[in-house]
């Protein structure tokens, strides 16, 4: 009962992202820009990136073990007081929530 629950909130969550990633594309910034002004446009319309706080030692560490691993694009003010900003799925789903692209999600019980 409790795996079917979890499948179908999952199924549900998935099915909800990928429709409002689809509607994301119509405000998303179009063409080829620098990283930069592609956060300013996002920025701008409403979206905040999470805000990961990681140790000099924990990014260290991650560079040297993991070759996908770097931090050398962050802007070097926020990355040396340990913030690291970062595009993750709650930051997206709450942009999406936030602009009207989405609904909250939703429970769905059998």
């Amino acid at each position: 009962m409790t795996n079917s629950v979890l499948s179908t909130l999952a199924a549900g969550t998935l099915a909800g992202a990928a429709v409002g990633l689809a509607a994301t594309a119509n405000v998303a910034p179009s063409g080829i820009s620098s990283a930069e002004s592609t956060v300013n446009q996002l920025k701008s319309q409403g979206y905040q990136p999470t805000d990961l706080h990681l140790s000099t030692l924990t990014r260290l560490g991650g560079r040297m073990t993991q070759a996908n691993i770097a931090f050398d694009d962050h802007p070097s003010a926020r990355r040396f007081t340990n913030h690291i900003d970062t595009v993750t799925v709650d930051s997206m789903f709450a942009w999406t929530q936030r602009t009207g692209l989405s609904q909250s999600p939703q429970l769905i019980k059998q």
